[in-house]
């Protein structure tokens, strides 16, 4: 089953506090293109946003793991057994449950 763009943007709406297009985009762009956390910055979004799991007290890391989080619900939504992120320690990989 293949979700596009637009199915993409929904199910990211539904999981973060995201209303704007322009900051659905940018996040698009982070979690399925491995973009930079700039974009999303200049597209002003926020943790709150988000709606961040975790929090901690460096700019935009409790972020980094709400995006590895959304990687993996994508991944799993589109039938897939695991993902893989890319952090500050290199490569990871996500194993998605069902």
């Amino acid at each position: 089953m293949l979700m596009n763009l637009f199915l993409l943007c929904i199910f990211l709406k539904k999981e973060t506090n995201i209303e704007d297009e322009e900051k659905i985009e940018a996040l698009y762009n982070i979690v399925l293109d491995d973009g930079d956390f700039d974009e999303l910055e200049s597209a002003g979004v926020t943790e709150e946003d988000l709606n961040c799991r975790a929090s901690c007290d460096f700019e935009f890391c409790a972020a980094g793991w709400e995006i590895q989080r959304l990687r993996g619900r994508i991944a799993a939504a589109l039938g897939f057994k695991a993902v893989e992120c890319r952090d500050e320690h290199g490569t990871s990989y996500l194993i998605v449950s069902e």
